[in-house]
Parts: structure tokens; C-alpha cells; sequence
């Protein structure tokens, strides 16, 4: 071989182990835990096989076994994924920032790219969090808890949970991610638990996202679904909910879907017996230039004894398809949610299927019915510029309910398209010096079982219960059902466009005095000859 030959093959030789050697040509290092030695993440005798683990964008970390479940990481390591495999509960902590590569400049599906939970154990990181590239944390078995802050990096993040026992909680602070996607199965619940400072968008694909804190969601909107979505999105549920009392800002967009249809829920509201507030404006499509895009429905939730206030408005964006009344709102949940807000504007049926529903601002018109469910409450002290059917045992109150003692407030409801009460609705009024009251422009159909409250400074006199105009009236009979003790009650339509209620001291009947007087001279004769006898 001369000499020119040997030094070209020595060069190739060379050059090809240089870039066999590169990651791109290397199989994932993997390393497992077995804690053989301590708690320390870098000592050798941890893992199996023996050997202190190399930081690297491709290094694979598999927690297992039971033994020396509180190791501790104090200086920087970088990893593609770092699982927990175990129904034994670990937590990782310690000084040094976890850099987590997941899935580089990928995107994220399937395992080995971030931060994932497959065993039953519950699981904690305490650790400072550093993206290096596009990553997602995952819990599949049990809960996933990471409690270190988040620094997104630029890149992008996706938070997942498998099912509401394997609960996603971050506990500290998440910002600077490029995007940061909910995408959970149907059942998931990821926890947001600290302020977090990011300004993307966040993407509720699916699952539940559940706010523990104000600024849970950052300062970006917040959207529900997923356009162009396969069946298993299209069928699940999205949510936002809260967790404890809690005001959340944030304008919330529900994503129109331009392939198929969706049939799964878009959920917002609360989940514990607190007050919650959602101040931002909730829109009900999505829109592209190049696509018309359909609104999407709505449900609103508070579970027993808590109280959603929506003090923005429901609304569509521009751009909706114009004959497409597909927002429809339901209200679910045994709790009460007040729509607060002056122009709410989606156009279709609104449903209170479950709970109390109170209107406090404006209905807008061009909506299709309200309907009110048996066992379900309308109410409030705004004004819906739709017709409105209060179903057999259904209830219908006028007036607020106050936030701290659930006490019912006196307030005027105006049905500014026609009411119709069912006959066996059940129809509740707080009269006294304050008193309930509802206004009706259009067809007024009356009906039902009448409770009164009463208030400070009630006693006789005569309630204006409703007022109507504009339309037919059908009187089907008012029955009257818990009244105040000691007072008469008579129903009164004299007044064209009113209907009354005269209350009257209640005053015994004279046959009745007559005995009570008769009575009185029997017993004080009776007494008048025992004292004459005792005398003698």
C-alpha cells in the first residue's frame, strides 16, 4: 500500500468513527434506577448496570424498585425523558436544573420525551425545569407532581394526564413556552397550582385543566378544542375549571372545528363549593380568513354550593356562519352560575338542565329559547331578549341571590320576548319593602304554584307580581303555595296588564268572635259562683 493510500484510509477511518460517534448514529443511553449505593443521583452504584449516568439530550432515566426513593440531583443534568416505572412513590430533588431535551425540534407524541409517570406510584420532581427542546410531562399511572419552576425556553410544552387519578399537578411557576398544549384523555386533569407568566395561547385539546390559582393561564387566551380533530377529540371533553375561589381573567375562545362535527363537551365553570368569577369575554367560534367558521356549544357548571359569576359576555367572533345557531348553552351542576354581562350575544337554545341559572345582565335578542328543566331554577335581576318556558317542576325566581349567605334578594327579571310558566312550575317572589317583580313584553302564559318569602317590611297591602304587554295573555290559574302565617291572599287581574297580590290581615270570621265572646261569659259566670261560695 504506498504511503498516499494508508494516510487516505486512515483519514476515512478517521472521519467515519468522528460521525458514528455523533448521537444522531447512537442508540439512547438508558439508565436505571436501582439505589444501590445512596440517595445521590450520580453515584454509580445507583443504577443498573453500574455507572454514574451521562448528561446528554438523548439519556433515557428510569426510576424502578423501592429502594432510595428520595434521590437528590444538586448540579445540572440534561435528559430526553426521565420516567417513573414503579407503584412505589419517588421525589427528586435538589439544587441542579433538570434540562429536559423531550423531543428536540419534534413534535411531541408518545412516550420518552419529557417527564412521564407509567406506575401506579405517585411521583414528585422537585427540581428547576429547563426546556432544550419541545417536551411534554406525562402522567399515565399514578399523579405526576413537579414543583420546580418551569422555564420554557422558547420551546414548546404539552401537559397531560391519562385519567382523573393520575392527575398532572404543577405546583410552581411556567413561562416563556412557545405554546403550551392541554392534551389530556377525555377524563385528564391537569392542575395549574402557581401564577404563571407565559403569553401564548393555552390549548385545551382535551381534558381538564383546572385553575388553582388567578393567573393560572397566564396572560394569552385560553382556547377549548381542536380544529380539524380525529372522532377521539371531537367526542371529548375540554374544560376549564376552577379550584377554590378564584377570578380568571383570561378571554376563553372555544375552537370551531371545519372537519366533522364535535360532540363532546366544551366545559367552563367551578369545582369546589367556592365563588369563582370568569371576568374575560367567552367567544364561541373561531375564525380564518380563508374559512367560515361554525360557532361551537357551550356548557356552564358550578358543582353543589359553589357560584360561577360570568362577568363578561358570551359571544361570537366575527366571521360565523351566519345560519348556523350551533352555540347552544347549557347550564349542569347543582350550583348556581350568574351570566353578569351586558351584551351577551350567541344565538342558540339555552338550557338549564341542572342548578340555578341567574340572568343578572342582558340576554341579547335573535337567540333561540330558554328552557328550564324540572328541577332546574331561573333567576336573577337582568333581562332576556328571548322567549323563555319554564317546564312542569321547574322553578322560576325572581330577583339575585347574595354570594355570601345564599339568602334570595328582591330584583326586577325582565322577559323581553315572552314567558310561559308550566302548570306545575313552581314560581318564588320575596315581597316587604323591596319586593320581586317581572316585566313581560310579548306572549305571557301563566301557570303554576306560588311561594312567597317575606322580607323586611312585609305585611298587607298589594304586590305587583308581573306586569305584561305586547302580546297574548293566557291565564291558566295561579295556585297560591308557602305563604307567610297570619295574612289572607287574593290573586288580582282587575288591572289590565297586571297581575297582583293582595295580602290582608288575616281577621277571624263574627260567628267565630261570637263563640269566642259567648265562651268568655260562660268561664268568667263560672268563675263569678265559686268565688261566691267560697265566700260563705
Amino acid at each position: 500500500m504506498t504511503p498516499a493510500r494508508h494516510i487516505f484510509n486512515l483519514r476515512f477511518i478517521i472521519a467515519a468513527s468522528l460521525l458514528f460517534s455523533t448521537p444522531a448514529f447512537l442508540a439512547a443511553a438508558t439508565y436505571t434506577w436501582d439505589g444501590g449505593g445512596d440517595t445521590n443521583f450520580l453515584t454509580p452504584e445507583n443504577w443498573n448496570p453500574d455507572g454514574a449516568p451521562v448528561s446528554a439530550d438523548d439519556t433515557l432515566i428510569v426510576f424502578t424498585g423501592a429502594t432510595n426513593t428520595a434521590p437528590v440531583l444538586n448540579s445540572a443534568f440534561t435528559v430526553k425523558d426521565l420516567s417513573f416505572n414503579t407503584a412505589t412513590s419517588f421525589t427528586l430533588s435538589g439544587a441542579g436544573t433538570l434540562s429536559v431535551y423531550g423531543a428536540g425540534t419534534g413534535s411531541v407524541s408518545g412516550n420518552n420525551q419529557g417527564i412521564t409517570n407509567t406506575g401506579a406510584g405517585a411521583q414528585a420532581v422537585a427540581n428547576d425545569i429547563l426546556l432544550t427542546g419541545n417536551a411534554q410531562f406525562y402522567a399515565i399511572g399514578g399523579k405526576l407532581t413537579l414543583s420546580g419552576a418551569i422555564n420554557g425556553n422558547g420551546k414548546s410544552l404539552a401537559l397531560r394526564s391519562f385519567s382523573n387519578t393520575s392527575r398532572l399537578v404543577i405546583e410552581n411557576s411556567i413561562s416563556g413556552v412557545s405554546a403550551l398544549n392541554f392534551n389530556s384523555s377525555t377524563t385528564g386533569v391537569v392542575e395549574l397550582r402557581a401564577s404563571n407568566s407565559y403569553t401564548t395561547t393555552s390549548n385545551i385539546w382535551r381534558g381538564t385543566a383546572l385553575a388553582a390559582h388567578d393567573s393560572a393561564f397566564g396572560t394569552g387566551e385560553v382556547r377549548l378544542g381542536l380544529n380539524n380533530a380525529t372522532a377521539a377529540y371531537l367526542e371529548g371533553t375540554a374544560a376549564v375549571l376552577t379550584d377554590g375561589a378564584r377570578t380568571i381573567a383570561n378571554n376563553i375562545r372555544l375552537v370551531s372545528v371545519s372537519a366533522g362535527e364535535r360532540t363532546g363537551p366544551n366545559i367552563i365553570g367551578g369545582s369546589t363549593a367556592h365563588v369563582s368569577t370568569f371576568s374575560g369575554n367567552i367567544l364561541v367560534n373561531s375564525f380564518s380568513a380563508n374559512n367560515d367558521q361554525k360557532a361551537e356549544a357551550l356548557t356552564l357548571t358550578a358543582t353543589a354550593g359553589g357560584r360561577v359569576h360570568f362577568t363578561g359576555n358570551i359571544q361570537r367572533a366575527a366571521g360565523v356562519s351566519a345560519d348556523s345557531h350551533t352555540d347552544h348553552l347549557t347550564k349542569t351542576g347543582l350550583g348556581i352560575v350568574a351570566l353578569n354581562g351586558s351584551n351577551n350575544t350567541y344565538s342558540g337554545t339555552t338550557t338549564v338542565s341542572e342548578g340555578t341559572l341567574l340572568i343578572n345582565g342582558v340576554l341579547a335578542s335573535g337567540g333561540d329559547t330558554v328552557t328550564v328543566s324540572s328541577g332546574a331554577t331561573l333567576g336573577g335581576s337582568g333581562t332576556v331578549n328571548r322567549a323563555i318556558t319554564v317546564l312542569d317542576g321547574a322553578t322560576f325566581s325572581a330577583g339575585n341571590i347574595d354570594d355570601d349567605s345564599g339568602a334570595s334578594l328582591a330584583g326586577t327579571f325582565t322577559a323581553g320576548a315572552g314567558l310561559a310558566l308550566a302548570n306545575t312550575a313552581t314560581l318564588h317572589f320575596d315581597l316587604g319593602a323591596t319586593s320581586d317583580s317581572v316585566s313581560v313584553t310579548g306572549d305571557f302564559t301563566l301557570g303554576g304554584t306560588l311561594n312567597i318569602t317575606a322580607l323586611e317590611g312585609f305585611g298587607a297591602g298589594t304586590y305587583t307580581l308581573f306586569s305584561y304587554a305586547g302580546g297574548a295573555f293566557v291565564n291558566n290559574g295561579l295556585a297560591l303555595g308557602v305563604t307567610p302565617a297570619g295574612f289572607d291572599y287574593e290573586l288580582n287581574f282587575a288591572t289590565a296588564g297586571q297581575v297582583s297580590l293582595i295580602v290582608t290581615s288575616a281577621i277571624p270570621e263574627p260567628g267565630f268572635i261570637a263563640l269566642l265572646v259567648a265562651g268568655a261569659a260562660l268561664i268568667s259566670t263560672v268563675v263569678s259562683r265559686r268565688l261566691r261560695r267560697n265566700a260563705r
